[in-house]
């Protein structure tokens, strides 16, 4: 189930690039190829890549421990860094839907300028610890 749910995630984060991935019960990550025809260790992708499967995974994890009805917040502390603006943008979009249908308090923290611009373009609450 962890594996369907996180793979469902990457799709979704990596516009379908990804699809698919195996975690064992150590938490080692192997993502298929592009064309699904073999799994890689994830130490052959790149780093916004790896953050997008390890974002993935976590979300997975935190579904499968919380409740449809008790949800656990999730803190997310400048998960985005690597990612380029196109990944952060459809990341950010994908986290903002999934907090809104879900039922979901989350919250992020970040240092880039640039994601604080677009979660301001969703008319959510910034707060900066500089004010």
């Amino acid at each position: 189930a962890l594996n369907r749910k996180a793979a469902r995630n990457l799709a979704r984060l990596t516009g379908s690039r990804y699809d698919d991935l195996k975690v064992d019960r150590e938490f080692s990550v192997k993502v298929a190829d592009p064309d699904g025809e073999r799994f890689r260790e994830w130490q052959y992708l790149s780093g916004g890549t790896i953050d997008q499967v390890y974002l993935s995974l976590r979300l997975a994890i935190s579904d499968q421990i919380s409740a449809d009805a008790n949800r656990l917040p999730l803190l997310l502390d400048d998960i985005l860094i690597q990612y380029d603006q196109q990944r952060a943008d459809a990341a950010l979009d994908w986290l903002i839907e999934k907090s809104r249908s879900g039922n979901q308090q989350m919250l992020l923290f970040t240092c880039q300028e640039r994601l604080v611009e677009k979660i301001k373009t969703y008319g959510l609450p910034v707060h900066s610890i500089n004010d």
